[in-house]
């Protein structure tokens, strides 16, 4: 296992990769189907380049399928698109076994994998916490998964809406704050009744407003039979409008 560790290159800083893709983009704009770009259009493009990155290294995606993603209507479009991407298809992997270093997102997601692994074959006699927990992606699921079924492993999450009924929780779109939280417990095996509160609301009042204000469209409905005027005044305290005159103000 040391030997392992010692075997994963180092990571890249994010500046430095931030520098280094805009650097190309300035560069040869043309090479890449752009027209001519300033700098600072050039760092926008960059950061979109890492956060590619980051999400395709964390869903465990690979880039040698960029080019069967588009229906065919699409595909003249897509090939500008492609010459973009060859940033980082092509010449970023190049760039970083030159420096002999990795994608952060990368070596965190080999770190993680390698940690379950330690722990699954030799469990540990420490308590194990992870805490915190809002979202999850492969190469989290994997080590929660082990921890979860450690003998002293605990798993703390935030933010869980306890409120809405299971109908409800169901219509749950990705636009939904809730949305991930309810994926992440179903990669888990998890319903919301097996994760027990540590605390007492603070106010009850207030988070069941939260869940009503949030309900999916498909079940306002259930609006029409909702009696909150015993419960609205704590709900709303301390809570005040701000009118602005405004959106820079906003």
């Amino acid at each position: 296992q040391t030997e392992i560790l010692e075997n994963i290159p180092p990571s890249i800083s994010d500046f430095e990769r931030l520098f280094l893709f805009t650097k190309l983009i300035v560069s040869k704009p043309e090479q890449y189907g752009l027209k001519q770009v300033n700098l600072a259009q050039a760092l926008v493009l960059a950061q979109d380049l890492a956060k590619f990155i980051d999400v395709c290294y964390n869903e465990q995606l690979s880039f040698a399928k960029l080019t069967d993603i588009v229906p065919g209507q699409y595909a003249s479009h897509w090939q500008d698109t492609l010459a973009f991407l060859k940033i980082i298809t092509e010449y970023w992997p190049e760039i970083l076994r030159e420096r002999g270093l990795i994608d952060k997102v990368k070596r965190k997601n080999m770190l993680l994998g390698l940690q379950a692994d330690i722990w699954q074959q030799n469990p540990p006699h420490k308590k194990i916490v992870a805490a915190g927990i809002t979202a999850v992606f492969p190469g989290m699921q994997k080590i929660l998964n082990v921890i979860k079924n450690l003998p002293l492993g605990e798993l703390y999450f935030y933010g869980i809406d306890k409120n809405l009924e299971n109908e409800a929780w169901g219509l749950l779109d990705e636009s939904h704050p809730q949305y991930e939280i309810r994926e992440m417990l179903k990669l888990l095996d998890l319903q919301r009744e097996d994760v027990a509160n540590i605390d007492f609301p603070l106010n009850p009042a207030r988070e069941a407003f939260v869940t009503e204000i949030m309900r999916p469209a498909e079940s306002t409905g259930k609006w029409r039979s909702l009696n909150i005027q015993d419960s609205i005044s704590s709900a709303l305290q301390n809570l005040h409008t701000v009118k602005c005159k405004d959106l820079r103000e906003e």
